[in-house]
């Protein structure tokens, strides 16, 4: 039977390299100067391709007329084509198809002729001779070699798919040997091409036993990147049309093999925190968190009184990188589903669980996590997701364009600063002042002043004029000093609306009285003139040229920085910030310096516009006895999320479970509106809040029209478990 035929000849067609040569024409066992062709073909073989050459030009010399004309020909040009000189080896390849079309070695000429076009990388002129190659007038063999040819020039040229298809043509053409040299290739050029592409490729083959080649190959393929799913369908499809086919003891032993390598512990979610060493805090509360959505998926899931067999497996990774690396390593050993954590960026410990397959989602802030590996997802809020949503609300809806950064010279500035400087580019806007300090610092007045363009000390008698104007705006109570605790309390009533973005004319009220009652008298002096008072009000301005400026740091140096801003004139720009803003600490040290600041929040403890959040809260608070902070809250969703696909009957591989979380849209989490994209990165909606007098209120958020509420008076709409 010809499939047979086929199975036999795949192991002998491994052998050949179809590719690397041309077949030679036979030498006659006897007759007139075979002497000297046998000699020309031993020093071919040897390497002596000049002595070679003079014996195949002696026979031509002294038998012209030869019957084996025709192979010294050939053996001319296959000693140039080895030496790479394929001009003069075409000129002899050419005179032997041309002189003999119908000899047996003008096949093989046909074949020099095309290989040296592929060897010097004229891969178009290769394809284009190939179509000068008739396919019903060459041997099999030939065509066996003309197809791998032409494929290999479609892969030169970064066509794989093209290349599959030109071998698939051939298979159609010939039979027996020729068939297998051509299948064997085709093995190697689907190795090249992604399962999906090999799938429409087959789409074009009616053939049963070319069907159950390429089934096998796609499912290998499957089965390299542990997409098991689509490897059993496309097995089992198979299967289930041709059950006597030559390839289906193949597909049987192709599913043993997934049986085999795909064992997992499927409801089972392995941990990665700091249980101990000096961020125990930190994995403490992530396990509460990680333990509260545990509690609550069985309550929820065990209404028939049976509850759902997932269960999770902690390891603890310290504080130490080697300890997080055998913790995954453990993890990996008790082959868990999937894995929440590290908290900590301990690549070793996460390239160790993606190197075993397990999916694991990260809660660490450290960049580029997620382009560790394959495998690796991650779930906590990145400086990235903070700038841009800080930079769209202030480009897109207050129409801004031009910004300052004042930040901590350590990684946690920089890394903000510099992300924050990009996004500004990316809406056309202009960065017009870039300043860091030294974040051990308590006097910020250097940086401060060269953002004003302030470089000189302030007089002190400018300094009580300084002090007055920040009274009369509210920004300042009488007799206090500039980092007054209690300026959070109330602001004078002419303040409330004061959201410290509005332009603000500042001048001194009795400057103003008086300039209204000489104006007559200024017309008529000289209009260069100026008073001492003027000329030091005018040489004390502040030249504040940007609309608004952000400051990436922690609320102890906010804190101290907001108000020195005043101090400066600093007054009538917007603030921006981190999620660190969102601290009473803040509001208690900066108070009304810092009104109308915005930042993004990364957990609405208080819910509002999120119920989920509040609803979180309040359950988590009544669970434990204390309110949840994000990480608690961040690991709740990402416990939350696993959960819910693992419980999922439809989940029967690992890999199921990586397209579930790239495929998931808009999670709705208590950390917010969470999907990860292709790289793994998490995308969050991120809510900003803004200081409005004692407390925080949401900002309008433009396309939901959600109107804006005092933090303190936030409450729930509803409740709902997430």
């Amino acid at each position: 039977m010809k499939n047979r035929r086929i199975l036999a000849g795949l192991a002998i067609a491994g052998m050949l390299m179809i590719c690397a040569c041309v077949s030679k024409g036979v030498i006659p066992a006897h007759g007139p100067g075979q002497d000297l062709l046998v000699k020309a073909e031993s020093r071919f073989k040897q390497g002596f391709y000049s002595s070679a050459v003079t014996y195949y030009q002696d026979y031509l010399h002294y038998f012209p007329n030869g019957d084996s004309v025709p192979t010294a020909l050939l053996g001319i040009g296959d000693v140039f084509s080895a030496q790479g000189e394929y001009d003069d080896a075409r000129r002899h390849y050419s005179l032997l198809v041309d002189r003999f079309p119908e000899n047996t070695a003008a096949e093989d000429a046909r074949i020099g002729i095309l290989l040296s076009w592929y060897k010097q990388r004229q891969y178009a002129r290769a394809i284009d001779y190939a179509n000068t190659i008739t396919d019903k007038d060459v041997s099999d063999d030939c065509l066996a070699r003309k197809y791998a040819i032409v494929s290999d020039a479609y892969l030169a040229l970064g066509e794989p798919v093209d290349a599959a298809y030109v071998l698939i043509s051939g298979l159609k053409k010939v039979d027996g040997a020729a068939q297998n040299k051509i299948l064997m290739k085709l093995g190697q050029v689907s190795g090249k091409i992604g399962p999906e592409s090999l799938q429409k490729i087959m789409a074009a083959v009616k053939d049963p036993d070319f069907r159950g080649f390429l089934s096998c190959q796609i499912a290998e393929r499957y089965i390299q990147n542990q997409n098991y799913e689509q490897a059993v369908m496309i097995l089992s499809g198979f299967l289930t049309a041709f059950p006597n086919n030559a390839y289906a003891q193949k597909a049987v032993e192709l599913l043993r093999r997934i049986d085999t390598t795909s064992v997992y512990e499927r409801y089972a979610i392995g941990c990665l925190l700091p249980l101990s060493g000096k961020y125990r805090l930190f994995g403490e509360r992530a396990l509460k968190g990680i333990q509260f959505a545990f509690q609550e998926f069985l309550t929820a899931h065990s209404g028939n009184g049976v509850a759902p067999p997932i269960r999770l497996i902690i390891e603890d990774t310290g504080s130490n990188a080697r300890k997080a690396v055998n913790a995954a390593k453990a993890l990996a050993d008790k082959k868990v589903a999937a894995i929440i954590g590290p908290l900590l960026p301990f690549k070793e410990a996460i390239l160790e669980a993606d190197k075993h397959r397990i999916p694991i989602i990260t809660i660490c802030q450290d960049q580029n996590i997620p382009k560790l590996g394959e495998y690796v997802f991650r779930n906590f809020l990145t400086p990235q997701m903070q700038v841009e949503s800080l930079v769209k609300y202030t480009c897109d809806d207050l129409g801004m364009r031009k910004f300052a950064v004042l930040y901590p010279e350590e990684e946690y500035g920089r890394v903000f600063a510099h992300k924050f400087w990009d996004e500004i580019l990316k809406y056309d806007g202009e960065m017009v002042g870039f300043e860091s300090y030294n974040p051990s610092d308590t006097d910020f007045a250097e940086p401060i002043k060269k953002l004003a363009g302030l470089y000189y000390e302030v007089p002190e008698d400018l300094k009580e004029v300084r002090e007055q104007r920040l009274i009369r705006l509210g920004l300042k109570e009488v007799d206090t000093g500039f980092l007054d605790a209690f300026l959070f309390r109330d602001l004078p009533a002419e303040n409330t609306e004061n959201q410290g973005i509005e332009e603000v004319v500042i001048e001194d009220e009795v400057n103003q009285e008086d300039e209204a009652n000489e104006e007559g008298l200024n017309k008529e002096e000289d209009p260069d003139s100026q008073t001492a008072e003027e000329e030091a009000e005018e040489e004390d301005k502040a030249l504040v040229d940007f609309d608004a400026l952000f400051v990436p740091d922690g609320p102890t140096n906010v804190g101290m920085i907001i108000p020195q801003l005043a101090f400066y004139d600093i007054i009538d720009t917007l603030l921006l910030g981190t999620n660190l803003w969102y601290s009473r600490e803040l509001i208690e040290t900066a108070g009304g310096y810092a009104q109308g600041a915005v930042f993004p929040a990364d957990f609405l403890e208080t819910g509002g516009r999120q119920a989920a959040a509040g609803s979180f809260s309040s359950r988590y608070e009544l669970f434990y006895n204390e309110k949840p902070g994000f990480v608690s809250a961040v690991a709740y969703d990402t416990a939350v999320i696993l959960m819910r696909i693992i419980n999922d009957p439809a989940i029967r591989f690992r890999h199921s479970i990586i397209e579930r979380l790239e495929n998931m849209e808009g999670f709705p989490g208590v950390t917010g509106e969470t999907a990860f994209d292709l790289s793994g990165e998490v995308r969050k909606k991120l809510t900003l809040l803004k200081i409005k007098r004692n407390g925080f209120a949401v900002v309008a958020d433009r396309a939901a029209a959600y109107p804006e509420k005092e933090a303190s008076h936030l409450e729930n709409a509803h409740s709902e478990n997430p």
